[in-house]
């Protein structure tokens, strides 16, 4: 064989080894979606690594590393040496729990004129994926199918549906006790372990994506705690522990709302996954410390909602309780507790995130908080949350430092759900941007 005839049969085999390669790291023939060029990434030790491409491919991530050819790339995006970090994820929102409404008709209306014309507004803010703990039922399992079938709409939605509390507890008393309607609409109240198990069904069967139950409030016979003037009654343990067996049993994920100690206790004792709020009025204790870390159960602190209702409560003490939590080594979630008069939604996801640093929590623990955590909360740890490949591709470029001051991420640059641009600023004008539609 003549040397150049060797030389072209190296170059051939070159060329098809890079081709391969590029063919089986994409899980297509080459052909991508999106290419991602010249980013820095987070990688697990939250250290940034420089010069990473990252290839789109039906929705997800095809291809990452610092190096590797993109071949036919239906639209190149050079980052530029900016960071990109996963989606952002509010794990606790009430999208559409409004209180002046009496009918599936006035609610329906109220979406389409309120609610869908502002989701957008989380795609500006980076956001991707919300979970909405606690909404009239039939609504937001109307709204998630729409968002389902025009994903351009708004973020991922997951939704807990009713939520499960004591009878004349909170929030259908406290809250819903003037709208009847809506109080059947978003709370279950029951007083019974066949109750608490037929609530449960009843969610399963309309394909909730999690469970919430209130264990919040007094004992039988006591009125120690106390909210907007009243004192609600709280489950009793038994109750609470079958509705968490059987939300379990149906292999849904288990999040309670507590505020007290005795009640994070119980409730992490009966098998949750998550706590919304924690521990509010009071320091949290190592016995609950310890049982959060060995049952791996989540703990989603709300600040930003939490000062506000605190009354007499100093806000340092659920500020002093998560630092705590995240010192133990258990997942802190970001999650607003934000509802329909809380608008912009997207703004409240930063401005917890601001608020998670201000109590003493490094940048890297609130976008571990806002990404890997809360996607690890919602059980979505395979899907979203970090930056790997098979992973669905909700990806925010931001233009600044977030690792050393967290308020840059209020600086998006271009944010991408399911591979698809949402937000672009790199021309100074924000392109791409999904159209309202009514639902």
């Amino acid at each position: 064989m003549k040397n150049t005839d060797l030389i072209r049969s190296i170059c051939a085999l070159f060329l098809s080894v890079v081709l391969f390669e590029t063919c089986v790291a994409s899980g297509t023939d080459g052909q991508l979606e999106l290419a991602i060029l010249n980013a820095r990434t987070i990688d697990e030790h939250g250290e940034l690594q420089s010069g990473m491409h990252i290839g789109v491919s039906s929705g997800k991530i095809a291809k990452i590393g610092n190096q590797g050819i993109y071949l036919n790339a239906d639209k190149v995006v050079d980052a530029n040496n900016r960071i990109v970090l996963p989606g952002f994820i509010d794990a606790h929102v009430h999208l559409i729990a409004h209180l002046n409404v009496s009918s599936n008709d006035e609610i329906s209306e109220q979406i389409n004129t309120d609610v869908v014309p502002k989701l957008e507004d989380y795609f500006r803010h980076g956001v991707t994926t919300i979970k909405s703990v606690g909404d009239p039922i039939d609504a937001i399992l109307e709204l998630r199918r729409q968002l389902q079938k025009n994903n351009n709409i708004g973020p991922r939605l997951l939704t807990a549906g009713r939520v499960i509390g004591a009878k004349d507890g909170h929030p259908g008393k406290t809250l819903f006790e003037s709208t009847p309607w809506l109080r059947e609409q978003i709370n279950s109240e029951i007083n019974t372990v066949e109750e608490a198990v037929q609530a449960v069904r009843e969610l399963g069967e309309r394909r909730v994506d999690a469970v919430k139950i209130i264990y919040s409030g007094n004992r039988q016979g006591e009125d120690s705690y106390r909210f907007m003037n009243m004192a609600p009654p709280r489950l009793p343990v038994e109750v609470m522990q079958a509705a968490v067996n059987e939300a379990r049993r149906l292999k849904l994920r288990v999040t309670a709302h507590t505020v007290q100690l005795e009640e994070a206790l119980a409730a992490t004792t009966a098998g949750v996954n998550g706590l919304e709020h924690g521990v509010v009025i009071e320091p949290v204790s190592q016995e609950v410390l310890n049982i959060l870390l060995k049952n791996k159960v989540a703990y989603v602190p709300t600040l930003r909602v939490t000062k506000h209702f605190l009354n007499e409560v100093p806000a340092r003490v659920p500020q002093e309780n998560m630092l705590k939590v995240a010192r133990a080594g258990i997942p802190v979630v970001l999650g607003t507790d934000s509802s329909g008069f809380d608008l912009p939604y997207g703004n409240a996801v930063l401005e917890e995130a601001e608020l998670m640093t201000k109590a003493g929590l490094t940048p890297l623990q609130v976008i571990r908080a806002m990404t890997r955590n809360a996607a690890y909360h919602l059980g979505l740890g395979d899907k979203i949350g970090t930056i790997a490949v098979n992973k669905f591709a909700d990806l925010v470029i931001v233009d600044g430092e977030p690792l050393q001051q967290i308020s840059d991420i209020r600086k998006i640059w271009m944010v991408i759900k399911d591979g698809q641009i949402m937000v672009d600023r790199s021309q100074d004008t924000i392109s791409q941007t999904p159209t309202a539609h009514r639902i």
